[in-house]
């Protein structure tokens, strides 16, 4: 998907305010990061809301855990410009998605799924848990189903992402890894920030 940032981050159970320091201490790399809130966070399309009010116009900020149809109006209505979920979409997620104006990102274990989602013309399929099956699996999955767009999300970090990147992976999610949880609870923007310059200098 051309023009989407490499890296998302992945911001899961953060309040408003240690969102904000995360995207706020990012604003110089939006080109290179985009930002998931999601939807199992308590006041989720709140936080979207408003983080795409204050930054939406330089930076991308979507939704993901997005796991049905109503979660993803209610994300989009919020203003997401994504939609990621660890699960493969329906055909009415993508096709609203799209009308929408709205990346897709499903998220796909096997080949056959992600078959499906490439059949249903998502942006891009999130491979997930990446962990699980290694670098190699991005490149191997892509000999029989031909070029996909692929993100690599769970137990990605600044150490190894690259690896996935050079291995047919297009994007990668980093969630947990990204930050110590110390500098997020206080809101320490100057050490947030030098973590934030680390992932994008490991790509």
């Amino acid at each position: 998907m051309k023009g989407f940032p490499k890296i998302t981050i992945i911001m899961r159970g953060y309040g408003l305010e240690e969102a904000r320091c995360i995207v706020e201490a990012a604003k110089d790399f939006s080109k290179e990061i985009a930002f998931e809130v999601t939807m199992n966070t308590s006041n989720a399309p709140e936080i979207i809301r408003k983080l795409n009010k204050e930054f939406g116009k330089q930076q991308v900020i979507g939704a993901g855990t997005v796991l049905s149809f109503e979660q993803e109006i209610e994300a989009i209505d919020a203003g997401a410009q994504f939609i990621l979920s660890a699960c493969p979409f329906t055909k009415e997620m993508v096709e609203y998605a799209k009308a929408r104006g709205v990346l897709t990102v499903p998220g796909v274990f096997t080949p056959d799924e992600a078959l499906k989602m490439k059949k249903l013309g998502v942006d891009i399929i999130k491979i997930f848990p990446a962990s699980i099956v290694g670098p190699s699996y991005f490149s191997a999955i892509q000999e029989p189903l031909d070029k996909l767009s692929l993100m690599a999300v769970g137990g990605i970090s600044a150490s190894n992402c690259h690896e996935y990147l050079t291995h047919g992976a297009s994007y990668v999610g980093i969630g947990s890894k990204a930050f110590d949880p110390k500098n997020i609870k206080q809101q320490n923007y100057k050490k947030i920030r030098e973590d934030i310059r680390n992932l994008v200098d490991s790509i």
